[in-house]
């Protein structure tokens, strides 16, 4: 049954890609190519994972069409043409400043990092700093919404430097995020950058993918997941084993976090109560009313986990369809739907020149790389709203600007007197 999945899931890449004018980033092109892949990579590992059930391949296949279709659903209904945008000189003087704050701020987060290591008795810096960020909101170390959002609009900051002029400033914003995400702990975060980065650059130069930016991204991606892997001791890599020994524990990883995930899905499509359903498209919801007052129990996002080979390492990451399985079949394929009509719509205004809608497509397109790993939509919503109020403030607020202050100057001219008769 699986070759036979893979199969079908080609031919939809082809008809999208055909439908969509032969562009390698449309939605539907991009999401049926990562789980082609994924699937290819599960079928070449052949018994080193358990196999996957019918049931799971048939999800999988659905929500391939689902999204497709809900994709072609924007040729029916576009979306309007995109309001006008300008990059004034005074929101490229306010990005150098705010790379610049940024700049000022990472002492201050280092030596957060270096307060949360000195309480820890794990074996390096990064591993103490990705224990005590896991946790729970009610566990979380002083400092850390703060300093989170210093990441988060370090992120930002360097998509929109890599939208616009300046080598020298985008090549500082990229170093500063990448930094910074990387004193987290955590290796998604420069995933998530690094894969906008990419998104971005292809959608300006004719919706076509650079393969050298690919080779330079890939390389880079490579070097972050086995520095992590190793600093945080993920399986059996460790900065105290041999070079030989993290290669192939790095490598095993990979396979992990690669198509592990769907193994671990399927895990759960056999047995729904074999590990807690904590991963809600309500999340961010549910925190945001915390903050305003309320008292909702919101689990933490690190999900049990579960065996997925003889050999593999146990697995905690689900696919996005995790986030969605509580719903049931119907209403599991109706969000997938309803994604790719939404990231679809991004994908339009983005072509037709809207920035703002270049960087949210960007961030989204990270998602569907990474949809065969977690869920990067719904749980992904602060980050995106924060995206898009800061690209708004950049790239609408000069044109609204310039606009109120004609209107107001129009209105402060004396009235021409009209000629007189005869």
């Amino acid at each position: 049954m699986l070759p036979i999945t893979i199969l079908i899931i080609v031919l939809l890449v082809f008809i999208n890609y055909y439908l969509s004018g032969r562009s390698a980033m449309y939605p539907p092109v991009v999401f049926c190519s990562v789980w082609t892949v994924d699937l290819l990579l599960l079928w070449g590992c052949g018994s080193y994972f358990h196999a996957v059930s019918v049931p799971t391949l048939f999800i999988i296949t659905c929500g391939c069409a689902v999204f497709s279709i809900g994709s072609l659903a924007v040729f029916l209904f576009p979306p309007r043409r995109p309001k006008r945008q300008f990059f004034s000189d005074r929101s490229n003087h306010n990005l150098s400043l705010l790379v610049f704050l940024i700049a000022l701020g990472v002492p201050f987060f280092l030596r957060w990092v270096l307060a949360i290591a000195s309480k820890s008795d794990a074996a390096t810096l990064l591993m103490a700093v990705r224990i005590a960020t896991v946790r729970g909101a009610e566990d979380l170390p002083a400092g850390y919404s703060l300093f989170m959002n210093m990441v988060s609009v370090a992120m930002i900051v360097a998509m929109i430097s890599f939208c616009e002029k300046g080598k020298l400033r985008t090549v500082v914003a990229l170093c500063l995020a990448i930094l910074l995400s990387l004193l987290t702990g955590a290796k998604v975060g420069v995933f998530l950058l690094l894969g906008s980065v990419m998104a971005i650059d292809s959608m300006v130069n004719r919706r076509r993918i650079r393969w050298k930016v690919i080779a330079v991204v890939f390389l880079a991606l490579i070097v972050v997941f086995g520095f992590v892997s190793m600093e945080v001791h993920t399986g059996r890599a460790s900065p105290g084993a041999s070079l030989v020994d993290n290669l192939v524990s790095v490598s095993h990883l990979l396979a992990a976090y690669t198509v592990g995930g769907i193994v671990a899905f399927d895990r759960v499509v056999r047995d729904p109560s074999v590990v807690p359903h904590n991963w809600s498209i309500s999340r961010v919801f549910l925190l945001t009313l915390n903050k305003l007052g309320a008292h909702f129990q919101v689990p933490s996002l690190n999900a049990n986990y579960v065996d997925v080979g003889y050999n593999a390492y146990p697995e905690n990451v689900y696919t996005f369809y995790f986030a969605y399985l509580d719903y049931g079949f119907a209403g599991m394929m109706f969000i997938v739907l309803a994604l790719g009509y939404i990231i679809a719509h991004f994908y339009t205004l983005a072509r037709s020149g809207s920035k703002i809608s270049l960087l949210i497509y960007s961030s989204l397109f990270t998602g569907l790389a990474l949809s065969a790993f977690s869920e990067y939509f719904f749980l992904n919503l602060n980050f995106l709203a924060k995206l898009y109020c800061i690209s708004w403030l950049f790239y609408r607020l000069p044109v609204q600007w310039r606009a109120r202050a004609g209107k107001r100057e129009a209105s402060d001219r004396p009235p021409v007197p009209e000629p007189s008769a005869g």
